[in-house]
């Protein structure tokens, strides 16, 4: 991302220059046609680096297959290379070494955005069990909260998870997490539009 930037900050100016010495013109098929080869460029190196690190990960599992981290990275690294139906089986493993609600969630976010609404259904339960879990322990922080709230709406219970961002936004109206969720819930009626959008 900060690449990207200073990247972007560069090109500003160049274009700058070219503009202030009277070159008023830029050829925009030029232009285009060479932003398009640094996407490209950018993206590959990208990969190779996603592709080593999956190597790397690969590596530690193979000494500590009971790492539950080392799943959850695989994973991470699997989508970032587009490979969500192999992140599943990670993911698996991650919940089954793991079983709090953040992992839950995430398995169920990715079997749901490759369709298996049921078993992602499932997933988001189990999720909201151990947010209950945990909030029973107390006392529960705001965190715990939005992200019960964030469960609630995935699992189409709009109501009762705006109503939690509510009240969260009522301690504190400057509650950024809060904010956040409430522009998901306005911008996205169910679940299913934020699935398909993301």
């Amino acid at each position: 991302m900060i690449q990207m930037n200073i990247f972007n900050f560069c090109l500003c100016l160049c274009c700058f220059v070219l503009v202030s010495c009277g070159r008023d013109r830029v050829d925009d098929s030029a232009a285009n046609s060479s932003k398009a080869k640094r996407k490209m460029t950018i993206e590959q190196q990208q990969n190779e680096v996603s592709q080593k690190a999956l190597a790397a990960i690969e590596k530690r599992i193979k000494n500590n297959p009971k790492n539950a981290i080392n799943y959850q990275s695989k994973a991470a690294i699997l989508q970032s290379l587009g490979r969500d139906s192999e992140a599943i089986g990670a993911l698996e493993r991650f919940v089954e070494l793991n079983p709090v609600a953040e992992a839950y969630v995430g398995l169920g976010l990715t079997l749901d955005k490759l369709g298996h609404t049921e078993k992602a259904t499932d997933n988001y339960r189990k999720g909201l069990r151990a947010y209950d879990q945990r909030i029973k322990k107390g006392p529960p922080n705001s965190h715990t909260k939005a992200q019960k709230a964030f469960v609630l709406f995935l699992l189409d219970k709009n109501s009762e998870a705006k109503a939690i961002v509510e009240k969260m936004l009522k301690v504190d109206p400057n509650d950024r997490e809060a904010e956040d969720l409430k522009e998901v819930f306005d911008t996205y009626p169910n679940r299913e539009a934020f699935i398909n959008e993301s």
